[in-house]
């Protein structure tokens, strides 16, 4: 297990993210509550870290020569956790478009990836990541009715992108089209345009269609290419 999926509560998570070199050395978590979900809790126990990955964990754990010490008494070490759906590192400020990616134009960009776009130096990350987030899925973000991309599976740690990939795709982000109901009038419907139920519906219906359409071309497009049609290139 990396060393990134490890968490302690704050002042533990500084000292580990903070250290220099840390694949480097031999590292030791001694007297903190330490959750493993292999098993049940050890309310005193020794975490060893060598060379970047977990060695040993347990209540009787021997601390190896030369091991930098960290006192984790009364505080918690437990896996870090997993932000499944995020846009994390894709945004900054939301008020401010050019330091937003989460979004391209068009509707339908199947050949994105979410990890282009993450940026590595962005503030929400360590701050993410000291409150004991440490894998995200970076998915950007699709406009109604439309794929806005491919996520990708990222860890938390690292000053590049290649540091952090750890699978560029995982799945495409489709927004289904949505009826939804607004307006201030009993009956009428907000969204894609406004209007009552039945435009709502014929709208949606419409969009659904589309998407539809859309899926079915790619499975032609890729089919056709497969037995060697000389079509022009869609990366879409």
């Amino acid at each position: 297990m990396k060393l990134t999926r490890i968490l302690a509560s704050a002042a533990v998570g500084s000292a580990l993210v903070a250290a220099p070199a840390i694949g480097q050395e031999t590292i030791a978590i001694r007297g903190a509550k330490i959750t493993t979900m292999a098993g049940p809790v050890i309310e005193s126990g020794t975490v060893v870290i060598q060379d970047g990955l977990i060695t040993a964990v347990g209540a009787n754990v021997s601390v190896p020569a030369g091991a930098r010490v960290i006192d984790g008494s009364g505080l918690e070490v437990y896996p870090g956790m997993f932000d499944a759906v995020t846009q994390l590192g894709l945004t900054e400020i939301g008020a401010v478009a050019v330091t937003s990616d989460r979004m391209e134009l068009g509707t339908f960009n199947p050949h994105l990836l979410g990890m282009t776009a993450v940026h590595p130096s962005s503030e929400h990350i360590p701050v993410a990541r000291a409150n004991g987030i440490t894998h995200v899925v970076a998915a950007p973000d699709a406009r109604s009715g439309g794929i806005g991309g491919q996520a990708s599976l990222m860890h938390l740690d690292g000053w590049t992108i290649e540091d952090m990939l750890i699978d560029q795709s995982v799945g495409f982000v489709v927004s289904w089209p949505s009826l939804r109901r607004g307006g201030r009038r009993f009956g009428r419907f907000g969204g894609g345009g406004g209007g009552n139920y039945e435009e709502q519906l014929e709208r949606y219906d419409a969009a659904v269609d589309q998407l539809d359409e859309w899926i079915t071309q790619s499975r032609q497009y890729d089919q056709a290419v497969k037995a060697g049609s000389d079509l022009p290139r869609d990366l879409r």
